[in-house]
């Protein structure tokens, strides 16, 4: 699997952290068309089904919550904005 580590990723607003380290998995895993990965749980306008906790990957452990996005063919950037649209 290939993953892209994005390090200090700016959070939307109301997010706490406000930023910190994510990992995108833009294919397919655990039953997901992708993943995104964060480095700690985040706090966001509304509660998560984070069912991916402590997970290692590259020696570090890594956090997701359950959200599906829609769409084969997306870019790198438009699957990690259709991730991140969960927190805003």
């Amino acid at each position: 699997m290939q993953y892209l580590l994005i390090q200090t990723l700016v959070l939307p607003k109301g997010c706490e952290p406000p930023q910190l380290d994510v990992l995108l998995c833009p294919t397919a895993r655990d039953g997901y068309p992708s993943r995104l990965f964060f480095a700690q749980q985040v706090k966001g306008p509304r509660p998560f089904s984070w069912n991916a906790n402590g997970v290692r990957i590259g020696e570090r452990h890594w956090h997701a919550f359950s959200w599906r996005i829609g769409g084969s063919n997306l870019r790198l950037a438009q699957i990690l904005t259709s991730h991140l649209s969960a927190l805003q």
